[in-house]
């Protein structure tokens, strides 16, 4: 019984996470392209503030996996996603671009077992 309602509990987060990371990393595809972009690259344009905003936004993930029980390795390794994106993001101009080409929150839920790239083919 027990690991039926982890189950539940899991799939309802993931889906909730998918979809956070779906507007954070994805949200609009570029035309004439395969890129896509979300909220996470335009938050980021705010100086110095926006990759803090990001970074709160992304530790929601790493918070949801842990409820979920994920092992630590994951966890530590969703932080460092975390941190090189948000050290990435904060260094003027080249973080911009940055923030565009490293999702974090993408990388993340890889880590979770989902590949939104996977889902589209």
């Amino acid at each position: 019984m027990k690991d039926k309602a982890l189950e539940a509990k899991r799939a309802k987060t993931i889906k909730r996470v998918t979809t956070l990371v779906r507007v954070m990393d994805r949200g609009i595809r570029i035309p004439g392209t395969k890129q896509y972009v979300g909220l996470d690259p335009v938050i980021g344009l705010i100086p110095v503030g926006g990759d803090i905003i990001t970074a709160f936004i992304s530790a929601y993930v790493v918070v949801e996996a842990w409820r979920i029980k994920e092992p630590t390795s994951v966890l530590f390794e969703m932080i460092a996603n975390i941190i090189i994106d948000a050290l990435g993001g904060a260094i003027p101009i080249v973080g911009d671009i940055f923030d565009f080409v490293y999702r974090a929150n993408d990388r993340n839920l890889k880590l979770l077992g989902v590949d939104l790239d996977e889902e589209k083919k």
